[in-house]
Order: structure tokens, then C-alpha cells, then sequence
């Protein structure tokens, strides 16, 4: 819907909309354990992990659309 309305083509809203996506569970899971739990879950592993899961989705719709 979202790609819809701003006019993504189907590539773009592969490699951007759907990325984000996927990783967004885990980071609202993160950002409550942190801020309401004071959990000690490393700041470096959340956003490792992000970065990672966002580019290797990326890189994976790049070369899948080639």
C-alpha cells in the first residue's frame, strides 16, 4: 500500500519497503527491552544486526532482480 501511493516500482519497494519489514519486528522488540525492561542486550548487537539484515536483503533483491 505504501509503494502504491508513493509510486515505488516494484524494484524499489523490494529493496527498500520490504527490507525494512522484515527487520522491523526484531528492532520493536529491541527498542521495548531496552527502554521499558532496562534489559542489558548490547547496543552494538542491535544495531549489527540491523545493518546486517538490512543490507544482506538489499544486496540479496539486487542480485535476484539481475
Amino acid at each position: 500500500m505504501i509503494a502504491n501511493r508513493l509510486s515505488f516500482s516494484d524494484d524499489v519497494a523490494g529493496a527498500t519497503l520490504m527490507a525494512a519489514g522484515a527487520s522491523a519486528p526484531e528492532l520493536f522488540t529491541i527498542v521495548v527491552c531496552i527502554f521499558f525492561n532496562n534489559s542489558e542486550i548490547g547496543m552494538g548487537t542491535i544495531v549489527g544486526s540491523e545493518i546486517f539484515n538490512q543490507l544482506v536483503i538489499c544486496a540479496g533483491s539486487i542480485f535476484a532482480g539481475e
